[in-house]
This record gives C-alpha cells, sequence and structure tokens, in this order.
C-alpha cells in the first residue's frame, strides 16, 4: 500500500469512529463557513525563528460537526488556500543572496475534535462566550512552484536537490499528499439560537520540509544539471540572477534547514449554522451513568 492510500485510510477510520457516535442522546449538528488567511513557516520564512510567518494568503473552509457531549465537538472540515515565501522578505543578506522563493495551494481534509474549555473556566459563560482548544488529524495536497523567466515551475518533479538519483543525494522525490496534526484555540458566542460568530488559530504541524522544495544541501550544479537536467539546476541555486554568477559554497553547504519540519496555519472567522435538539446538562450526565452501568456490567 502506498504512503497516499495510508493517509486516507486513516481518514476513513477515523470518520467511521465519528459515524459510531450517532448512537448517543446529543443530536446538534452544525455547518460552518471559514474566511481568513493562510500563512507559512519554514526556511522561506522572512526569519530562521520559530514564529516568523510567511505573507498572508487568503483561505477558505468549510465544516459539518456533531455535538458528543457538553465538552466535545467532533468536525469534518475541508480548507483551501495558498501559502507562499520568498527570500526577498528575509531579514538577513546571506538569506536574501540565496534568492528562492515558492507559492503552492494547499488543499486539506481533517478530522477535528474541540474541547470546550469553558467546563474549566466557568466565568466566560456571564459573557455569552465559548473558548474552545482544537485538535486532530488532516490529510493535505501541496505542490511547491516558482516564478521562472515569467511562468510557473513545478518544483518537486525537477529534484533541485537530487531527489531520485542515487548518486546525487540517495534521496528519493518527497510525497506531494501528507498528514498533518492541526492544534489551536477558538472562541465562539451566539448570535442567536441558531447561528454562532466565531474566531480560530489553527496551525498545522506538518511531517514534511518540504512545503517551499527547500530542506538539505546544495548539489553540484554541473552534475545536477547532467542529471536532473538544466531547470533544476537553474532553480537549485538562483543566487546568479542577482549577482550575475552564482555564489561558491563549499561541498556540502546547506540550502536549507533539515531539522526542522515546514508548518502552515489558519486564522480567520467563521459563522455557524446549528440545527437539531441540544444536550441538556441532565442527558450529559445520563449518558455518562449509562456508560459507568454498561462499564461495571462487563466486569461481571
Amino acid at each position: 500500500m502506498n504512503r497516499r492510500s495510508n493517509y486516507f485510510s486513516i481518514i476513513t477510520t477515523i470518520s467511521i469512529l465519528i459515524i459510531s457516535f450517532n448512537g448517543l442522546s446529543a443530536q446538534q449538528y452544525s455547518l460552518r463557513g471559514y474566511a481568513g488567511g493562510l500563512y507559512y513557516l519554514g526556511d522561506l520564512a522572512p526569519a530562521s525563528t520559530a514564529f516568523s510567518l510567511s505573507q498572508y494568503n487568503p483561505g477558505l473552509g468549510i465544516s459539518i460537526g456533531k455535538e458528543w457531549n457538553k465538552t466535545f465537538d467532533f468536525h469534518l472540515k475541508y480548507t483551501y488556500g495558498r501559502i507562499s515565501g520568498t527570500d526577498e522578505d528575509a531579514r538577513n543578506l546571506d538569506r536574501k543572496d540565496r534568492n528562492l522563493s515558492f507559492v503552492s495551494s494547499i488543499y486539506d481534509l481533517g478530522i477535528i475534535t474541540e474541547i470546550n474549555l469553558n467546563a474549566w473556566l466557568k466565568g466566560l459563560d456571564r459573557y455569552g462566550l465559548r473558548l474552545y482548544y482544537s485538535t486532530g488529524v488532516s490529510v493535505f495536497h501541496f505542490s511547491p512552484q516558482t516564478v521562472y523567466q515569467g511562468r510557473l515551475v513545478k518544483l518537486q518533479p525537477l529534484g533541485t536537490e537530487g531527489q531520485g538519483s542515487e548518486s546525487l543525494s540517495n534521496k528519493e522525490k518527497y510525497s506531494l499528499t501528507q498528514i498533518s496534526i492541526p492544534f489551536g484555540l477558538g472562541v465562539q458566542f451566539d448570535i442567536n439560537e441558531e447561528f454562532e460568530l466565531g474566531f480560530e488559530v489553527l496551525p498545522r504541524w506538518t511531517f514534511t520540509d518540504y512545503l517551499d522544495d527547500v530542506s538539505g544541501a546544495y548539489v553540484p550544479l554541473d552534475d545536477l544539471r547532467d542529471i536532473n537536467g538544466d531547470l533544476a539546476a537553474a532553480l537549485s541555486d538562483r543566487s546568479g540572477e542577482l549577482t550575475g554568477m552564482n555564489i561558491s559554497r563549499p561541498e556540502g553547504a546547506l540550502r536549507g534547514d533539515p531539522n526542522n519540519s515546514d508548518w502552515y496555519m489558519f486564522m480567520g472567522v467563521y459563522v455557524t449554522y446549528k440545527w437539531g435538539s441540544v444536550l441538556t446538562k441532565s442527558e450529559d450526565e445520563s449518558d455518562k451513568l449509562k456508560d459507568v452501568e454498561n462499564s461495571d456490567r462487563l466486569k461481571f
């Protein structure tokens, strides 16, 4: 089974688990529309610090959710947008001279659980606010591109760091479909019985360092040109576009930081439409009591 099939198997399994919760007494559902921005954190962010964010790019999303109990909600969420980064924005002169850039669309589908923090911060109830922590698992697709001679060029097929050639790097070409772990905070308040307005910040921790096609070391350009082609060599080292001559680098010089994975983040507002019966406190306690009783029977 290939890597992409594994990712979608995980999402399918989690979806089946969520569907199985339909036997619970809570029958309130929700539909949300999101609008905001996507941000990227990685080798082509303005600075090498952990919280250096790229330029804002518009992002949209939609989700359908179900209340499990008064503490947990589950949502199937789809997010779409673009991320980008460029050395033009770098604060470090060496990174400016590197002269790399990228843009990529992001297609993200995930299972998200929201944990209502009002259970521990009860004072928020008096203001009609609900604070929650989100986490889950997502499958996302990306494809870094860059502008070269007035046109967009896909970078992954080129192997700009020698990927796909055992003699250059002994690395396979990275997968364009990956898993991420979303986690973050949100706050919402009721407009009326059917509609809510919310704000959410949800970073995605990924397991790839190639959202931007930059990770490891430079490979010798002549060898790269011979094996992966002229275009791969031209886009591997673009310093010569600024200076007229590529910067002389020692063998094994780093093109990026291979020790840190890339991240992306959605931040924005949303409107929720709710329908179905609301789970009351007594119903929630009744469900918990049934779970305890069933557990006691199993012991005998």
